[in-house]
């Protein structure tokens, strides 16, 4: 339903401030104002905007011109006022000149002048040159809406705004409100606005206007030249009726005039048009552009043979949008598996899920059509369709060097290490010998987290990297870094693997049209793990915006910060709804379904822990262990973590020694000494989980140190190791914004204050009096000092003491301070 006109002046405040001051002067003396620009930018409302704003007593008188030679209209006998001569264009150049002397007294004369109304070096437009030198006279020239300008008209208007309707109208304001008012493609009146502007052109122009509309973009001016037959003249012809522009390549001065033209084209002119454009075309550097010109003149053989030369080089050189449109003519010509694997992948990263799925089914069925079902197979496993729909568990059944890393993974569950590396071993040799980079990268991932040879695995790693083509796909480029981040994440180098796992998202990020970009999870869960949730979570939705139905993420993702924001039921429900909907969707080959449940259930066993549900913890270990056997990960370190908080040490202490026999990272350490601390009781328990605190700020892991600090203080009781315990806490979950934790200090701080002081074992036999004595001798306060504290004479004071120091078993105040001084540290 059509919509009214724009309710505001959009992006011409400067100039009617301009107009308003300019006024002030008319108000004492004549002042000439030529406000001038294209058709369409707005020149009479911006005149009808000065005369509305205008306080009394001044008048405005309009006056409108309709044809050429129009001679000047009586001058206005009011005083103050604002005359405005509405399309000048039309005056006579002789009445141009004559405007100085038309209006005597104070007054504004305001006229509105189309600069592509007449030719350049016409008498209208000199006399119009000569006027705008004159001293009373000021110009003000009017150009096109910014893309944010033409988006604030939208809204003013309540209309829906193209996402290319900048791009079209050029952000000419008429052209761009005339499009959001009738909510049409081309409107009417725009159609009858550009037939205007062509009628009583040469046919040469013609002719030229009619290429450039079918050409839909500039063209370079040898071609133009092929086109038609006087170009010179007909592109004067053009640019003097205001419809052309440019320098260099020539084209139309807005997507709308080209529009306008070519649709009062029928079909078969716009085809032969189409034809023509593209010979005249070719020999230049837009091969693709020629092939699509061919395909609309109906030769689609020759375009699709065009297309296919382009389609790969422009995918090489990072043109996305643009091979993959030459894609979608060249398989129509030529259905090569190899090609249409090429055309997926770059549909995969545009996100134009159709295509991909057609063009991979196609791809599978050619080469399985070839007897190359291996092929088929290492196609479905390319990085670019992780998460996407893409039928994965039955090629790592068909393709041999799978089929040994899943018995690999296989033998790793069942605890059968040593079968584990003779398959992974089998595997190697296999992609060696076809000098296949992601399959070696693949069974490096294997030989870094379920065989925990680090060395080895990197080793893999530069080797995959050496058998990569330079102009390989970057999803590959992207996966062998990702790994690689992670397992420098996992020995402890944070800063180190987190600058991969950057490389890793910044290498796809070269391709600018691309949508899904490989590493983008990865970087986020290690953003979240170091404790940097909001970063994290952002990154995680923005990745997941990326990929069809994605809702399962989005909803894990959401409820894990909204559990750190302190909604543990709300948030806990999410995670497991998502989790679980994340694992049960997609079809994944083993490894690939490895490395997503260790990062699924990895959030969702910490969420679990931390939420006070040790039994669906102990559940998750179990699902982690049979659905991602990784032994030497992070998750699997966090999985001891997470037996030990659920009041299972004794599974967890086994678990983390064998990750400690290969690790030293701080996280591993940090672990080892939590699981001890959880089994131990009293000042051990406390300065083990301080420890591990400690240790966890360093890995870094920040919601676990803070998590560890509140049990350190917990288990310290009142004093001042809980007090130092809690600001370790606090100060964490303020960097972080880490709202759950936060509230947990809180609830330790105020248990804490309700609990009476524990006392140290040292001074347990000793009478409530005898201990102030001792404490305060302790802190080196002499027999005087302690009297007067406590309103005890000396020799009280010595009574007590000599008492004490027999208690104690010491005999001399330096030897009760050593004595005394770890209880007065942790009480």
């Amino acid at each position: 339903m059509p919509v009214g006109r724009c309710p505001v002046l959009v992006e011409r405040d400067d100039e009617l401030t301009e107009l308003s001051r300019l006024a002030g002067e008319a108000a004492a003396r004549p002042v000439i104002v030529a406000v001038t620009g294209e058709s369409g930018t707005g020149k009479s409302r911006l005149a009808q905007e000065l005369g509305d704003s205008l306080p009394a007593p001044w008048t405005v008188a309009r006056f409108r011109q309709t044809r050429p030679g129009a001679a000047l209209p009586q001058a206005p006998a009011e005083r103050p006022v604002l005359a405005v001569l509405d399309d000048a264009h039309f005056l006579d150049p002789a009445a141009l000149e004559a405007l100085p002397g038309w209006l005597t007294g104070p007054g504004l004369v305001l006229l509105t002048f189309r600069l592509d109304f007449h030719a350049a070096g016409s008498a209208e437009m000199r006399a119009l040159a000569r006027l705008a030198r004159e001293p009373a006279c000021r110009e003000l020239r009017l150009g096109p809406l910014s893309p944010a300008g033409v988006d604030r008209m939208a809204a003013a208007m309540g209309a829906y705004a193209p996402p290319d309707l900048h791009e079209r109208t050029g952000g000419n304001p008429f052209w761009a409100e005339e499009v959001l008012r009738t909510g049409a493609r081309l409107p009417w009146t725009v159609l009858e606005t550009i037939a205007l502007q062509l009628e009583g052109l040469p046919p040469a122009a013609l002719e030229l206007a009619r290429a450039l509309a079918v050409a839909g973009a500039p063209v370079p001016a040898a071609a133009a030249a092929r086109l038609v037959a006087g170009l010179d003249a007909a592109w004067a012809a053009l640019a003097d009726a205001g419809l052309a522009a440019g320098q260099g390549d020539i084209g139309l001065r807005h997507g709308l005039v080209g529009e306008a033209i070519a649709a009062r084209l029928g079909p078969q002119e716009r085809a032969a048009w189409h034809a023509r454009v593209a010979a005249a075309l070719e020999g230049g550097d837009d091969a693709d552009r020629v092939a699509h010109h061919w395909a609309a003149a109906g030769d689609t053989v020759r375009a699709g043979r065009i297309a296919r030369v382009a389609a790969s080089r422009l995918r090489a050189d990072g043109a996305t949008r643009r091979a993959f449109d030459c894609f979608a003519l060249a398989v129509r010509h030529d259905p090569d598996p190899e090609l249409l694997e090429e055309a997926a992948l770059t549909a995969a990263r545009l996100g134009e899920y159709g295509r991909l799925r057609e063009w991979v089914a196609a791809a599978e069925r050619g080469y399985r059509a070839q007897g190359r079902a291996d092929r088929a197979a290492r196609m479905l496993l390319e990085p670019a369709f992780d998460y996407l729909p893409v039928r994965r568990s039955a090629a790592a059944r068909e393709e041999p060097v799978e089929r040994l890393l899943g018995a690999a993974q296989a033998a790793a569950r069942d605890g059968d290490l040593d079968a584990a590396r003779c398959r992974v071993d089998a595997a190697l040799a296999a992609a060696r010998e076809r000098g296949d980079a992601m399959a070696l990268a693949r069974a490096a991932r294997l030989v870094l987290f379920t065989l925990g040879e680090f060395d080895r695995g990197e080793a893999l790693l530069d080797d995959a990297e050496a058998l990569l083509d330079a102009d390989a796909e970057h999803g590959r480029e992207s996966r062998l870094l990702t790994i690689r981040g992670w397992s420098r994440f996992t020995r402890g180098h944070a800063d180190e693997g987190l600058g991969l796992l950057r490389r890793a998202v910044a290498i796809n990020r070269e391709r600018t049209e691309a949508v899904v970009r490989t590493g983008e999870i990865a970087l986020a869960d290690a953003t979240i793990l170091t404790g940097d949730l909001e970063a994290g979570v952002e990154r995680l939705l923005a990745a997941a915006t990326a990929l069809p139905d994605a809702q399962a993420l989005v909803d894990m993702v959401e409820g894990y910060r909204r559990f750190e924001h302190g909604d543990i039921d709300g948030g806990l429900a999410m995670i497991v709804r998502g989790s679980d909907a994340i694992l049960g969707a997609f079809d994944f080959d083993p490894l690939s379904r490895a490395v997503t449940a260790a990062h699924v259930l990895h959030v969702r066993l910490l969420a679990e822990v931390h939420g006070g549900r040790p039994e669906a913890a102990r559940r998750t270990v179990e699902r982690l262990d049979r659905l991602a056997p990784e032994p030497y990960s992070v998750m699997a370190a966090d999985a001891a973590y997470a037996l030990g908080r659920a009041g299972e040490p004794e599974r967890a202490r086994p678990r983390i020694a064998d990750i400690a026999r290969v690790l030293s990272a701080p996280g591993v350490l940090a672990v080892a000494e939590a699981v001890r601390g959880f089994q131990a009781a009293g000042e051990e328990r406390a300065r083990r989980l301080a420890r591990a605190a400690e240790l966890f700020e360093q890995a870094p892991r920040a919601v676990l140190a803070a998590e560890l600090w509140c049990d350190a203080a917990a288990a310290a009781g009142p004093g001042p190791a809980a007090t130092a315990a809690l600001g370790h806490a606090r100060r964490l979950c303020e960097t972080f914004g880490l709202a759950r934790v936060a509230a947990r200090a809180d609830a330790v701080a105020a248990e804490l204050a309700g609990r009476p002081p524990r006392l140290p074992p040292e001074l347990a036999e000793l009478t409530p009096r005898e201990r102030d004595v001792v404490l305060l001798a302790a802190e080196g306060l002499s027999n005087r000092e302690i009297g007067a504290r406590l309103y005890l004479s000396e020799g009280t004071v010595r009574n007590y003491l000599s008492t004490a120091y027999a208690k104690l078993g010491v005999t001399r105040r330096a030897e009760l301070a050593r004595r005394l001084a770890p209880a007065q540290v942790t009480g």
